[in-house]
Protein backbone atom coordinates (compact mmCIF):
# COMPACT_ATOMS: atom_id res chain seq x y z
CA UNK A 1 0.00 0.00 0.00
CA UNK A 2 1.08 3.24 -1.15
CA UNK A 3 0.78 6.59 0.46
CA UNK A 4 -0.88 9.22 -1.40
CA UNK A 5 1.10 11.99 -1.57
CA UNK A 6 0.20 15.47 -2.79
CA UNK A 7 -2.43 18.07 -2.69
CA UNK A 8 -6.05 16.92 -2.22
CA UNK A 9 -8.89 18.50 -4.01
CA UNK A 10 -10.96 20.37 -1.63
CA UNK A 11 -14.22 18.10 -2.17
CA UNK A 12 -11.49 15.43 -0.29
CA UNK A 13 -10.79 17.68 2.04
CA UNK A 14 -13.90 18.97 2.93
CA UNK A 15 -15.61 15.63 3.29
CA UNK A 16 -12.89 14.28 5.55
CA UNK A 17 -13.48 17.36 7.44
CA UNK A 18 -17.30 16.90 7.20
CA UNK A 19 -16.42 13.31 8.43
CA UNK A 20 -14.45 14.39 11.60
CA UNK A 21 -17.03 16.79 12.57
CA UNK A 22 -19.94 14.77 12.38
CA UNK A 23 -17.38 11.53 14.36
CA UNK A 24 -16.39 14.03 16.73
CA UNK A 25 -20.01 15.94 17.48
CA UNK A 26 -20.91 12.74 18.61
CA UNK A 27 -18.24 11.57 20.76
CA UNK A 28 -18.36 14.87 22.49
CA UNK A 29 -22.54 15.46 22.82
CA UNK A 30 -22.49 11.75 24.05
CA UNK A 31 -19.84 13.12 26.67
CA UNK A 32 -21.69 15.68 27.45
CA UNK A 33 -24.50 13.79 28.35
CA UNK A 34 -23.90 9.99 29.60
CA UNK A 35 -27.03 9.22 31.46
CA UNK A 36 -28.53 9.88 28.01
CA UNK A 37 -25.62 8.04 26.20
CA UNK A 38 -25.89 5.32 28.27
CA UNK A 39 -29.76 5.41 28.24
CA UNK A 40 -29.03 4.79 23.98
CA UNK A 41 -27.06 2.11 24.40
CA UNK A 42 -29.14 0.39 26.95
CA UNK A 43 -32.29 0.09 24.80
CA UNK A 44 -29.93 -0.76 21.44
CA UNK A 45 -27.88 -3.15 23.51
CA UNK A 46 -30.08 -4.02 26.20
CA UNK A 47 -27.89 -7.56 26.83
CA UNK A 48 -24.91 -5.20 28.41
CA UNK A 49 -24.66 -4.04 31.78
CA UNK A 50 -23.82 -0.50 30.99
CA UNK A 51 -22.63 1.89 32.95
CA UNK A 52 -20.34 4.99 33.04
CA UNK A 53 -16.74 3.82 32.30
CA UNK A 54 -18.71 1.38 29.70
CA UNK A 55 -20.53 3.70 27.85
CA UNK A 56 -16.98 6.04 27.51
CA UNK A 57 -15.14 2.96 26.18
CA UNK A 58 -18.33 2.08 23.00
CA UNK A 59 -18.49 6.34 22.68
CA UNK A 60 -14.30 5.86 21.78
CA UNK A 61 -14.94 2.96 19.71
CA UNK A 62 -17.31 4.49 17.55
CA UNK A 63 -15.16 8.04 17.22
CA UNK A 64 -11.95 5.41 16.65
CA UNK A 65 -14.08 3.65 13.95
CA UNK A 66 -15.31 6.76 11.96
CA UNK A 67 -12.07 7.76 11.01
CA UNK A 68 -10.95 4.40 9.38
CA UNK A 69 -12.63 5.47 6.41
CA UNK A 70 -10.95 8.72 6.86
CA UNK A 71 -7.40 7.40 6.65
CA UNK A 72 -8.46 5.17 3.99
CA UNK A 73 -9.79 8.22 1.79
CA UNK A 74 -6.97 10.73 3.23
CA UNK A 75 -4.10 8.75 2.80
CA UNK A 76 -4.88 5.55 1.19
CA UNK A 77 -7.52 7.43 -1.88
CA UNK A 78 -9.18 3.66 -2.19
CA UNK A 79 -12.39 3.98 -4.06
CA UNK A 80 -13.79 1.44 -1.77
CA UNK A 81 -13.53 3.51 1.03
CA UNK A 82 -15.75 5.73 -1.20
CA UNK A 83 -18.55 3.13 -1.09
CA UNK A 84 -18.26 1.88 1.93
CA UNK A 85 -18.74 5.25 3.65
CA UNK A 86 -22.14 6.06 0.96
CA UNK A 87 -23.18 2.87 2.17
CA UNK A 88 -22.71 3.35 5.64
CA UNK A 89 -23.72 7.41 5.55
CA UNK A 90 -26.90 6.36 3.66
CA UNK A 91 -27.84 4.46 6.16
CA UNK A 92 -27.06 6.76 9.25
CA UNK A 93 -28.88 9.22 7.12
CA UNK A 94 -31.79 7.30 6.77
CA UNK A 95 -32.19 6.51 10.82
CA UNK A 96 -31.44 10.42 11.26
CA UNK A 97 -34.22 10.98 8.98
CA UNK A 98 -36.68 8.43 10.36
CA UNK A 99 -35.92 10.29 13.66
CA UNK A 100 -36.50 13.99 12.47
CA UNK A 101 -39.56 12.92 10.64
CA UNK A 102 -41.09 11.75 14.16
CA UNK A 103 -39.44 14.85 15.56
CA UNK A 104 -41.33 17.23 13.05
CA UNK A 105 -44.63 15.39 13.61
CA UNK A 106 -44.57 15.76 17.54
CA UNK A 107 -42.24 19.01 18.03
CA UNK A 108 -43.07 20.66 14.85
CA UNK A 109 -39.10 21.42 14.26
CA UNK A 110 -36.03 19.28 13.90
CA UNK A 111 -33.58 19.26 17.00
CA UNK A 112 -29.78 20.33 16.05
CA UNK A 113 -28.37 17.19 17.14
CA UNK A 114 -30.16 15.37 14.56
CA UNK A 115 -30.17 18.34 12.13
CA UNK A 116 -26.49 18.78 11.95
CA UNK A 117 -25.30 14.75 11.99
CA UNK A 118 -27.73 14.43 9.09
CA UNK A 119 -26.16 17.30 7.16
CA UNK A 120 -22.85 16.62 7.33
CA UNK A 121 -23.05 13.13 6.38
CA UNK A 122 -25.16 14.03 2.93
CA UNK A 123 -22.73 16.37 2.24
CA UNK A 124 -19.86 14.61 2.65
CA UNK A 125 -21.33 12.09 0.82
CA UNK A 126 -22.31 14.47 -2.15
CA UNK A 127 -18.48 15.99 -2.23
CA UNK A 128 -17.59 12.20 -2.39
CA UNK A 129 -18.88 12.17 -5.91
CA UNK A 130 -17.59 15.50 -7.29
CA UNK A 131 -15.52 15.39 -10.58
CA UNK A 132 -12.27 16.38 -9.00
CA UNK A 133 -12.97 13.79 -6.55
CA UNK A 134 -13.43 11.22 -9.17
CA UNK A 135 -10.20 11.81 -10.60
CA UNK A 136 -8.98 11.83 -7.05
CA UNK A 137 -9.87 7.74 -7.16
CA UNK A 138 -9.55 7.61 -10.36
CA UNK A 139 -5.70 8.27 -10.08
CA UNK A 140 -5.48 5.39 -7.36
CA UNK A 141 -6.86 2.96 -9.53
CA UNK A 142 -5.26 3.92 -12.67
CA UNK A 143 -1.64 3.35 -10.87
CA UNK A 144 -2.50 0.21 -9.49
CA UNK A 145 -3.83 -1.31 -12.48
CA UNK A 146 -0.18 0.23 -14.17
CA UNK A 147 1.44 -1.46 -11.16
CA UNK A 148 -0.40 -4.75 -11.62
CA UNK A 149 0.08 -5.48 -14.92
CA UNK A 150 4.21 -4.20 -14.56
CA UNK A 151 4.57 -6.81 -12.16
CA UNK A 152 3.13 -9.38 -14.12
CA UNK A 153 5.21 -8.90 -16.83
CA UNK A 154 8.40 -9.81 -14.62
CA UNK A 155 7.11 -13.11 -14.34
Amino acid sequence: MRVRRGVRPWPIRLACLAFLVKASFGLLYGLSDLSNAQGAYEIGYPEFEWNRDRTIVALSAEFTIALIPILWIWFLARPFARWMVTALGLWQAWGLASIAIGQIGHLHFITLDVAIPLGLIVGSIALLFTPSANRYFARDAKSRATKSTSSSRRT
